[in-house]
């Protein structure tokens, strides 16, 4: 009886394995990678070390039409340090000089200058390079008296052709050369001073949960009574920018 040839069930294989490559290089899969690769994530209890003060409407009713003054901020600085947190995080950029005056940028400087905690400010890389970088061609950081008397963080994340974030830069380098560490990694070490990330470009983020996952609360905060407030903030890092509310939001007000 003839030997039946293995050339066509090996043409076969061949053709199979060199289609199956070229939609690997042309990313055909990576949806359903990235569809698995979600799914290892587990829900875990949060670090309670970390609050956020969300910019909301309740917020807005507080302070008023949004851009606030810089006077604002100021407030937030001087109420927030009656509760001792280990550091304020401000996730808005201030780049231009205060549309009501210089007075009102000299009173945001002065509220810097008199912290005891750390505060950290957001700039932006514009844009973020990935491709030889991770880079920016330059970064819009706060105007230079504000910049000068806190911590600088740059606030880009990654975002996959599904509109997920899954990643970001740990650090990135500005226009002139300089390293810029991410605004999540200055508050991280603030907790943690001898923190050591992998040495890798970009890191994945390990999600503790879904949005509203860490406490979140108004940022219509007022601490005129400071032992009433100082166990949501005392020797945590306290985030000031937009948040998803859970439930009722308690505004501190």
């Amino acid at each position: 009886m003839p030997k039946k040839s293995l050339l066509p069930y090996f043409l076969i294989g061949a053709t199979s394995a060199a289609f199956g490559t070229l939609l690997f290089y042309f990313g055909i899969f990576a949806g359903v990678e990235r569809f698995f690769q979600d799914r290892l994530f587990l829900t875990r209890a949060p670090d309670n070390r970390i609050i956020i003060l969300a910019i909301d409407d309740a917020a807005l009713a507080h302070f008023g039409q949004w851009p606030w003054p810089r006077t604002a901020f100021a407030k937030i600085i001087r109420d927030l340090n009656k509760l001792n947190p280990a550091a304020i995080g401000i996730d808005v950029n201030f780049p231009e000089p205060s549309r009501v005056g210089p007075a009102d940028d000299e009173a945001f400087t002065g509220a810097l200058l008199k912290s005891k905690t750390p505060v950290i400010l957001a700039e932006e890389a514009s844009p973020l390079m990935l491709k030889n970088g991770p880079l920016a061609e330059k970064t819009i950081a706060p105007i230079n008296q504000f910049g000068s008397n806190a911590i600088l963080g740059y606030t880009n994340v990654i975002a996959d052709p599904d509109g997920v974030v899954r990643s970001f830069a740990p650090a990135i380098r500005n226009g002139n050369g300089d390293s810029v560490p991410h605004f999540a990694v200055r508050l991280a070490a603030i907790l943690k001073p001898d923190l050591k990330l992998p040495n890798a470009e970009t890191l994945y983020i390990n999600y503790a949960g879904p949005p509203g996952t860490f406490p979140t609360t108004s940022l219509a905060l007022d601490a005129s009574d400071p032992e009433r407030y100082r166990a949501l903030a005392e020797g945590k890092i306290v985030i000031v920018g937009a948040g998803y509310l859970v439930g009722q939001p308690l505004a501190l007000v």
